[in-house]
């Protein structure tokens, strides 16, 4: 019954942020969004993984997480223009097997995976990525995964 007070609420500081202005038309207009808003995702901010989201341990491992990842953004960025520049590229589509079972904890996976440059996230089933690359290092997949799985499960 709480969920859609809180979320109204919430949303309604975020459009306020947001916009910045205090006109009367859009102090209205945000709350009217913020009810709709929140009439719709009040059931998902408020889920029974609530309580983990407070665990300092998780904001942790997400920071580390977080450290770790733009690492290896930039080396494969680096990695991509020293690709270009030469022609040395060896494109190939790999199956990467996970063992995360959280649908949370697979897609923060396939993102980290897609936004780091040269590879591509193409699809996913129950224990397995599907990646393209423009060169196959299987080292910051396997990373990346022990990082989310540490956070997500």
């Amino acid at each position: 019954m709480i969920r859609f007070p809180v979320t109204a609420i919430l949303t309604y500081i975020f459009w306020i942020f947001l916009t910045f202005s205090f006109s009367v038309e859009n102090l209205v207009i945000g709350l009217f969004v913020a009810l709709v808003v929140s009439f719709i995702t009040s059931r998902f901010l408020f889920s029974e993984v609530h309580g983990k989201i407070f665990n300092p341990v998780r904001w942790a491992r997400f920071i580390s997480y977080v450290f770790v990842w733009v690492y290896y953004a930039v080396v494969a960025h680096l990695d991509v223009m020293y690709r270009i520049i030469t022609g040395k590229i060896n494109p190939i589509i790999v199956k990467v097997p996970t063992k995360i079972k959280t649908d949370v904890g697979k897609t923060l996976l396939a993102n980290s995976i897609t936004l780091t440059p040269g590879t591509l996230t193409m699809w996913t089933d129950k224990s397995n990525l599907y990646v393209h690359c423009l060169n196959y290092d299987k080292k910051p997949g396997a990373v990346f995964e022990k990082r989310i799985s540490g956070v997500t499960e």
